[in-house]
């Protein structure tokens, strides 16, 4: 199967056909979770990350000998709430705490892998998850494949060749309340090192980052009854419209951003928020919105529940 999302070939475009995604299975992932703990007496930091269970424990302010009241605790990918509170509980059955535990930061990430494990219907949804995203957290946009090849989507132009030569979008600046990551995932980091994924988990993503007053609930005990559906503003999506002129589709082929909801101004008088070449992408939203219903529904339950997303 082929996505192409935009294409002067009406036969080949997803604004033509009901399938549009038939060929990929979603799923929405709370990729991590940093919490901040405040503990009634100090404690060293190799106390804390043996106790937790994880490698990412970085003390706040941290007096002689490294020892702190405030550590910042990274969880790579929690099945549930449950998963995180067991790990907190190997820390603070002898470390009393000084206050509730809060989120400081955490990552959900929607996911699209390819049924056929086509690299080709991956690439074409990560650059679709940017193109049409109605969501954009900042004009700070950029492709990068490291510190050295960072190119701004100021002065270059996103194309579906960029991904699949492994450049990674970010939007937003670092330490932001709200940023954006879409990428093509095909590695992951295991004990700091970095490991190649089977075929089969390859993936789409994109990745939406809350930290700060950015977060949605403050306190951990509020994310268990959170309802991830609440942030399907920032997983969704425009399409082009079946009907195109020649010259309108030729040129919305040269812009690689087109669904950001914003203020533009109409042909005669006005305002609307969308491109009037594009209109809502209702497969692709359900979709989106049933991966986070589910999502809520492991993260609740214990992480078992639930699969792939049609």
């Amino acid at each position: 199967m082929t996505l192409k999302l935009i294409s002067t070939k009406p036969k080949r475009s997803p604004a033509h056909r009901s399938d549009a995604y038939a060929a990929l299975k979603f799923r929405a992932v709370v990729d991590w979770v940093e919490l901040h703990v405040v503990t009634a007496s100090p404690s060293n930091f190799d106390t804390a990350r043996k106790r937790v269970g994880v490698p990412h424990v970085k003390p706040v302010n941290p007096g002689p000998g490294g020892a702190a009241t405030e550590f910042l605790v990274r969880l790579q990918e929690p099945e549930s709430w449950q998963d995180v509170e067991e790990a907190l509980a190997g820390f603070t059955h002898d470390h009393p705490l000084a206050e509730p535990v809060t989120v400081h930061a955490i990552e959900i990430a929607l996911d699209a892998y390819s049924r056929f494990n086509s690299r080709d219907d991956l690439v074409e949804m990560a650059y679709g998850f940017y193109k049409f995203s109605t969501f954009m957290a900042s004009e700070n946009r950029r492709m990068s494949r490291g510190k050295l090849d960072t190119l701004s989507l100021r002065s270059h132009r996103l194309r579906r060749h960029h991904l699949d030569e492994g450049y990674n979008v970010y939007v937003g600046d670092k330490g932001a309340d709200v940023m954006q990551h879409l990428y093509v995932k095909e590695t992951t980091i295991r004990e700091g090192l970095p490991v190649s994924l089977p075929r089969k988990e390859h993936r789409a993503r994109t990745e939406i980052t809350f930290t700060g007053k950015g977060v949605p609930e403050a306190l951990v005990s509020d994310w268990r009854e959170f309802n991830f559906t609440e942030l399907s503003s920032y997983f969704s999506y425009r399409k082009l419209k079946p009907i195109l002129t020649p010259l309108v589709r030729v040129a919305v082929e040269h812009v690689d951003q087109i669904g950001e909801a914003k203020l533009r101004r109409r042909r005669n008088r006005g305002t609307r928020l969308h491109s009037a070449a594009t209109l809502a992408d209702t497969e692709l939203n359900a979709r989106a919105y049933s991966a986070l219903r589910e999502l809520t529904k492991r993260m609740r339950a214990g992480g078992k529940l639930g699969s792939l997303a049609a």
